[in-house]
Order: C-alpha cells, then sequence, then structure tokens
C-alpha cells in the first residue's frame, strides 16, 4: 500500500466514544469492510485483517482468521482484533483424511486400467441414451470387445473406435465391433462431401435461372 492509499484508508476510520473505530469505506457481501489497493494478487482488502498486520507489523498466513472482541464487522480498532490461536484453521483442515485412489471401494476392483474404461463405459451409455439408442452392453461386454486394444483408442485416424457392425441396429455384443477412426468416420464424411455438392449444385442452378431470365 503506498503512502497516499494509507492516507486515503485512515481517512475513513470513525472513532467513536464507545471505543470502536469505524470503517466508512467500502463493505463486502458478508459485512466486512473491504479496500481496493490494485496490488496482486489480491487487489481488494479486508480492512480489519490488514489493519490488524499494519498495526501489529505482522504477515499473518492465510488460513490465520482474525476475530473482534467487540463483534462489530467494521470495527478497525486494534484494541479490538485478535487471534484465536486454538481455532486457527490449518490447511490440513481443509483437506480430505482420504484424497487420493481407493482401490478397494473402487466398483470394478483395484485395476486403475478397469476404473478408467468403467468411466469411459458409463460415458457411452449415456450418450446412447441421449441419442435414443438402445444400449444392451454389459461392463464385461465392453471389456471382452476392447480386450488388449485399449491403449490403441484415441482421435486419429489410426486409433481404434468401438461402433456397430449394422449402423441401425442395437448396441450388443454382437453388434459391436473395433475400427479405424478412419473407416468409422468415413460414412460421415462422405454425406458432408455429398451435401456440399448438392448445395454447390443448386447455388450454379439458381445462378443459371437468374441470368437466363435476365
Amino acid at each position: 500500500m503506498t503512502p497516499y492509499q494509507l492516507k486515503q484508508f485512515k481517512s475513513k476510520i470513525q472513532i467513536l466514544d464507545a471505543g470502536c473505530h469505524i470503517w466508512t469505506g467500502s463493505v463486502d457481501t458478508h459485512g466486512y469492510g473491504s479496500f481496493y489497493t490494485g496490488d496482486a494478487p489480491r487487489p481488494t482488502i479486508k480492512v480489519h485483517r490488514w489493519w490488524y498486520e499494519y498495526t501489529h507489523n505482522v504477515q499473518l498466513p492465510p488460513w490465520s482468521a482474525v476475530h473482534h472482541y467487540c463483534g462489530n464487522r467494521i470495527c478497525v480498532n486494534a484494541d479490538h482484533l485478535y487471534i484465536h490461536k486454538n481455532r486457527v484453521i490449518r490447511p490440513s483442515s481443509y483437506i480430505n483424511k482420504q484424497k487420493g485412489p481407493r482401490p478397494h471401494m473402487w466398483k470394478q476392483g483395484p485395476n486403475p486400467i478397469h476404473k478408467e474404461m468403467n468411466m469411459s463405459f458409463l460415458r457411452m451409455r449415456a450418450q446412447c441414451k441421449f441419442r435414443k439408442e438402445p444400449f444392451h452392453l454389459t461392463f464385461q461386454d465392453y471389456l471382452e470387445i476392447w480386450g488388449d486394444s485399449w491403449s490403441q483408442r484415441g482421435r486419429t485416424e489410426g486409433s481404434l473406435n468401438m461402433t456397430r457392425k449394422d449402423p441401425m441396429g442395437e448396441w450388443t455384443r454382437d453388434n459391436s465391433v473395433l475400427v479405424l477412426r478412419k473407416k468409422n468416420l468415413e460414412p460421415w464424411r462422405s454425406k458432408a462431401r455429398m451435401a456440399t455438392v448438392r448445395k454447390r449444385q443448386m447455388e450454379k442452378d439458381k445462378l443459371n435461372t437468374n441470368g437466363s431470365g435476365g
């Protein structure tokens, strides 16, 4: 905070006979005074917290909360501010003690590849439901279809994708097969090319009709 900002800060403090030093500037949604400094990484500061650090010449860790003896959230009297040392919120309080992989709780066992495949299977099933495509595959079917080829999946033309032998049929074990992504996309690309050709032909015919009419 610059000397000019500090002067502005102090000009927004009103001292009451009751002892509270009332902040007359901006107040945040939680009822605490706030002050804009423009400094990174926090351009807006909580005034009671900053004033405590300034008057006590300390730098508080982010998880230390500054409390009010008076219970007045817009009070910045240094004598009314304190740190409740027995209730300091440590960073570890925010950490889930069970954070990280818990294979014993995975639905498909401790194999991380099976967990990844199960998530993919669930997404595929949800997408088929959204597209109203009958889906009768089980996760065991999904495992058997992919076999040892799971690492070859992807979005490049040389990667493997799962598709239906009969595009109009249901998603079943017998109607599902792995194909190269390039082959899987070819029918859609052909349809797109045909649609583009038809559109250009219609535009050409329209121009010819307008030309002959003139």
